[in-house]
């Protein structure tokens, strides 16, 4: 990586996973029980998007650290041409830095067509992002067969997705990376 990046990374705020995660279902209960419509109460608000996908960083951060690095991973908002934020953890005292996209196949309400494959084809699009890390947060109701996933050759560092396993997402899974060796991980809401 360059430099530059990296001192631009290092100047960041980054958030602590568990703590987010904490205050974000805080809210969630909060706003199962208020009379706010479902858009508000999913962060689907077009000034609710940061927040969105600032659940979404944590969730995704907070599976890679549990799942592969064995280290806290944490995350600043940062939205650039090819990331929307950037990771980074501390092993040996050295700081390791990763830009990251977030996508998303949507539920089944929002769009009955948004699907997996589909979402991955698009990710062609980035042709000089060999370091840039790509996180599908699956938030359809389906049958997951990682078999029929179809990944083409593409040039970033890493394609992962993730999702919760049901309604209460107390449970989720991490999947990836489907560009090597590609392996299934579970974890549970911090609580």
């Amino acid at each position: 990586m360059e430099t530059i990046e990296l001192n631009k990374w290092g100047k960041y705020q980054y958030y602590d996973f568990e703590e987010i995660l904490k205050e974000y279902r805080k809210l969630e209960d909060l706003a199962g029980y208020s009379d706010l419509d479902d858009t508000a109460k999913t962060l689907r608000r077009n000034k609710q998007k940061l927040y969105r996908e600032g659940r979404e960083a944590a969730l995704f951060s907070y599976g890679l650290s549990q799942a592969v690095v064995g280290e806290k991973i944490y995350f600043a908002n940062c939205e650039d041409v090819d990331y929307d934020f950037v990771t980074y953890f501390k092993r040996d005292d050295v700081l390791h830095y990763t830009p990251v996209q977030l996508k998303e196949v949507v539920s089944e309400k929002l769009n009955s067509k948004s699907n997996l494959n589909e979402t991955i084809s698009k990710l062609a699009k980035y042709s000089s992002s060999s370091n840039l890390v790509v996180a599908i947060h699956l938030n359809k109701e389906i049958r997951l067969e990682f078999n029929a996933i179809e990944v083409q050759k593409l040039n970033i560092a890493q394609l992962w997705i993730f999702g919760a396993l049901d309604e209460t997402q107390d449970s989720w899974f991490i999947y990836g990376d489907m560009l090597s060796n590609p392996e299934y991980y579970q974890f549970n809401y911090p609580a």
